[in-house]
């Protein structure tokens, strides 16, 4: 046997080796893929609660919209009537829709950072995946 042949057993005997490695870290991936795999209705479920959010909060905007509205509606009346009687009805309303608002903003807000943060994870795993 020549010092080439066993070179060329040394280098096959690293390549079996290595292959072992490969193939328990495919075994694993695998394992990891199986149970990404089964986690996917869990993550259907929870992209439909974030859709049900929005909705929810959409709705919310529009009652608060027509709530305004006719808030501008009353107040104009209220000037109309030149009266001071109904002043504070109208302000505490007016608190309200005012503490409504701000609710509003906040809910916005923290919806609004969610959804960007699950669309770019989303769009990053989309991406993951595809190039792979």
């Amino acid at each position: 046997m020549t010092s080439q042949d066993t070179h060329l057993h040394e280098q096959h005997g690293q390549w079996q080796a290595e292959h072992a490695l490969w193939t328990r870290d495919i075994d694993a991936w695998q394992l990891e893929h199986l149970n990404a795999i089964a986690l996917l209705p869990k993550l259907e479920e929870l992209l439909g609660q974030q859709a049900k959010a929005l909705e929810h909060h959409a709705e919310s905007i529009r009652r608060h919209q027509n709530a305004i509205e006719a808030h501008e509606i009353e107040i104009a009346r209220h000037e109309r009537g030149g009266r001071d009687d109904g002043c504070d009805a109208m302000n505490a309303r007016h608190d309200g829709e005012n503490m409504e608002h701000a609710e509003q903003r906040t809910l916005h807000q923290r919806l609004g950072q969610r959804h960007h943060e699950v669309m770019a994870l989303m769009g990053k795993l989309i991406e993951s995946l595809r190039d792979a």
